[in-house]
């Protein structure tokens, strides 16, 4: 099994976790001994490779042989300089890379336990409600590689329910995703679109042919991320029955980052499009408008939003 560490990442993929994977895999082994061979830079301290890692390596009485160390121990023709760049770049990652030390920086950010408390199961969508405000939010992609997502919901009491989830995988147009997407929302009577912080100045443009106001979202997606904990910790989220979702918010990893600040992004190799607007959805539905006095000569009463 090769880069261990990083099985689970992928979205796409019915491998969970390495944990799951290894849990498969022995009964099957054990029947005709054979041997299972592990190969991986190291990553978090979680999961079954850390755990074989702590029991195992040094100690001369296991039955697994763990071999930990830096690269150019096993393999001498790697240049210095490119070990000594690394460092300079990125020395959480290097270490990692080429000293072979797990990361003291990632943890979990949130488990798939937790985040399946949450979800309400059998529901894939809900149909729109004359009595509801909607709230919507969108991710839109170059359409090449990455994809585009929506996400529409409303507010009950202290709770925010997750109505629509759309996700459009690439290859696509952008336009005609966008085209796409204003269908739906036009179907919860929504005249405002709030939008991933990033976004292209095109997506402006393409919401406002199709007749809808676009804004960008103040906050990026990591706080975000760090609002929905709370609430999902809480139960003050209700989400749809969306197995995809599940992977890409469980898969979201913790980091801390210089003067102790945490960031909280997609793993390495990984995507997070649509847990990026399941957030959003949350913080814009979750946020009360606060009137703070009207404008003058006729303008609108400007609000305090959150995004």
């Amino acid at each position: 099994m090769d880069e261990i560490c990083f099985f689970g990442v992928d979205e796409e993929t019915k491998i969970k976790s390495h944990t799951e994977l290894i849990r498969a895999v022995k009964p099957g082994l054990a029947t005709v001994q054979g041997k299972l061979v592990c190969i991986s830079s190291p990553y978090a301290k979680k999961g079954w490779s850390y755990q074989q890692f702590q029991r195992h390596h040094g100690n001369n009485e296991a039955k697994t042989l763990v071999v930990n160390c830096p690269s150019r121990t096993l393999n001498p023709t790697l240049p210095q300089r490119i070990v000594d760049e690394a460092m300079e770049e990125d020395r959480a990652s290097a270490l990692a890379e080429y000293y072979g030390q797990f990361r003291d920086d990632i943890v979990d950010y949130i488990t798939r336990e937790m985040v399946e408390a949450v979800v309400v199961p059998g529901r894939t969508e809900l149909p729109p409600d004359r009595t509801s405000k909607y709230y919507v939010f969108t991710d839109v992609s170059g359409g090449r590689s990455d994809d585009a997502a929506l996400a529409i919901g409303h507010r009950e009491g202290r709770n925010v329910v997750l109505d629509l989830l759309r996700r459009y995988q690439p290859p696509h147009r952008p336009y005609a995703v966008i085209g796409e997407m204003c269908q739906e929302i036009r179907r919860y009577d929504i005249n405002k679109v709030v939008g991933d912080n990033y976004a292209a100045e095109f997506v402006a443009g393409a919401f406002k042919e199709q007749g809808f106001k676009y804004e960008k979202c103040e906050f990026n997606k990591s706080a975000l991320y760090l609002e929905m904990l709370p609430r999902i910790t809480s139960h003050e989220v209700e989400l749809l029955d969306n197995d995809f979702m599940v992977n890409q918010i469980a898969n979201l990893e913790r980091r801390t980052r210089s003067g102790g600040k945490d960031s909280v992004d997609h793993p390495h190799g990984g995507h997070d499009d649509v847990a990026n607007v399941v957030a959003g959805v949350i913080a814009s539905a979750a946020t009360k408008r606060i009137r703070i006095g009207a404008l003058s000569r006729g303008e609108n009463s400007r609000s305090l939003v959150g995004c």
